[in-house]
């Protein structure tokens, strides 16, 4: 039978039939049970043996070993292990383990009976990770309780469909920490104060901080009111050519200018242009710089095409619009009329 033996002494005697297993055999301690009250358990070492008895079967275990150092303990999983040394019974509490890099010991588990950093330590800001529209904050590195909020600060990423408004988005700035439109937003010439003339309209819509760019003559206001007409402007009376202005082809620029149409009272007819003292000068482009500032005229005006003899007005126009600027194909005469002269001029392209 398993966990017994046969008696040597009685290997050529007779027994009886009913005495067959205790004559013949006796147990071993692999059939014995230890007073683990006492701390004891059967020693695989022992199992062999017979006459059995606690004495004889049994060791004592660690739940009975009582030396561990400090910083080390008996762990449960070891109670009913054979044991009586350091090596065989103890094992160390959190509070002897050494946490590595990125860690700091947990004073919650200083005596547990773990000894790994995830069962020991708190993980640090160093060993952490920033989600999307965070980045690493600096000084974090030894903080605990890892999260966004503790080891990051926010980027303009999550700010960037805040920039409205005055502002515009500006993901260039994406990965810059920050969370306010001054931080990550791009302004807009709403925000912008003008040196001379009055802020754009649009200003919302430009994206720019420059005087150029955000600023314009106070004219320019009644000037986009005035209504674009065919025909030039000699032909209107006093009230349609303070409400009307023209469109000039610009060979420089290759683009169409609006130039305002002026009633002159000297002469008591409209003109392209602002009016000028007499006797004028040559007309000079900074003369139409408002013009220039609303951004509906550039260099043509200042063409020797839109100049008449000394002594006359710079501004006189075509009697139908077939005067360009400089560079334009004429051949023959084109008619000038101004109310006290005309004037012929003779073009060559």
């Amino acid at each position: 039978m398993p966990n017994y033996v046969k008696v040597k002494a009685n290997a050529d005697k007779l027994f009886a039939e009913d005495d067959a297993q205790s004559f013949c055999c006796e147990a071993t301690c692999a059939t014995h049970t230890c007073d683990e009250s006492q701390g004891l358990a059967v020693d695989p070492k022992k199992l062999h043996l017979t006459d059995v008895s606690d004495k004889k079967c049994c060791s004592a275990t660690c739940s009975a070993f009582s030396s561990c150092p400090d910083g080390y303990a008996v762990p449960a999983s070891k109670e009913n292990t054979i044991g009586s040394t350091k090596e065989e019974c103890c094992e160390p509490l959190c509070s002897a383990f050494h946490c590595s890099a990125g860690w700091k010991p947990d004073p919650v588990k200083v005596t547990a009976l773990r000894h790994s950093d995830e069962a020991c330590c708190q993980k640090t800001c160093a060993k952490y990770d920033c989600g999307t529209g965070w980045k690493k904050k600096a000084g974090t590195d030894d903080f605990v309780g890892v999260d966004d909020s503790t080891c990051c600060e926010k980027t303009c990423e999550q700010y960037q469909d805040k920039c409205t408004g005055d502002y515009a988005p500006n993901p260039a700035l994406n990965n810059t920490a920050g969370h306010t439109a001054a931080a990550c937003c791009k302004k807009t010439c709403a925000l912008y104060s003008c040196n001379a003339g009055q802020i754009k309209p649009n200003a919302k819509e430009i994206i720019d901080a420059s005087e150029d760019a955000c600023c314009e003559a106070v004219e320019c206001a009644v000037f986009r009111e005035k209504k674009v007409i065919e025909g030039g402007c000699n032909g209107l009376d006093q009230e349609k050519c303070a409400a009307s202005k023209l469109e000039l082809k610009n060979t420089e620029t290759k683009k169409i200018d609006e130039v305002a149409c002026t009633w002159n009272g000297y002469y008591g007819m409209c003109f392209v242009g602002r009016r000028l003292s007499w006797p004028s000068a040559p007309f000079t482009s900074s003369q139409y710089r408002h013009y220039r500032r609303c951004g509906k005229v550039g260099p043509l005006l200042s063409s020797p095409w839109l100049r008449v003899w000394r002594g006359f007005p710079t501004y006189c126009v075509p009697a139908r619009r077939s005067l360009q600027v400089r560079g334009s194909e004429k051949k023959g005469f084109v008619s000038l009329v101004c109310k006290v002269a005309v004037v012929w001029f003779l073009s060559k392209s």
